[in-house]
């Protein structure tokens, strides 16, 4: 391996790999000095050319204990407005307009999700800044809930 820095060379064994990830918890990156949140090691074979990789629990380092920003409450005013946009019929009227999206789905995702809110900006009254900010990170699911995930 060239991309990383060997951290051990020699005979396999689960207690090497522990050991190893016990060293990198407690000293932070090897990689990148001075950082503290290693995500794990390689472990490569060089007789059968194969690696797998070993990363840390979340619970093993502490990674989940960030400070959690507190969301603001939801306005259901302003979730119904955004709501108000995203309607299944105008959704088929714009999978009907290109055989493509049907095909290829789920790679055509984001030409569709482009293309609803394109037609919406087209079709609509201004859509205020917040209201289509949140249009834009509902439009995906509210595809994927018609169409599946893929």
């Amino acid at each position: 391996m060239d991309v990383v820095p060997i951290l051990y060379q020699g005979v396999y064994t689960p207690t090497i790999v522990r050991e190893t990830m016990d060293k990198l918890k407690a000293n932070g990156s090897a990689l990148v000095p001075g950082y503290p949140k290693p995500e794990g090691v390689v472990v490569f074979f060089h007789r059968t050319q194969t690696m797998f990789k070993q990363v840390f629990d979340k619970e093993d380092t502490g990674w989940d204990r960030k400070e959690k920003k507190e969301k603001a409450p939801v306005d259901p005013v302003f979730e119904e407005r955004v709501n108000s946009y995203l309607h299944p019929v105008r959704l088929e009227k714009l999978m009907m307009r290109d055989s493509r999206y049907l095909t290829q789905y789920p790679k055509t995702l984001p030409e569709i999700a482009r293309d609803y809110v394109a037609d919406l900006v087209k079709e609509s009254e201004p859509i205020e800044e917040e209201v289509m900010k949140a249009l834009r990170r509902k439009v995906f699911p509210f595809i994927q809930a018609h169409y599946g995930k893929g």
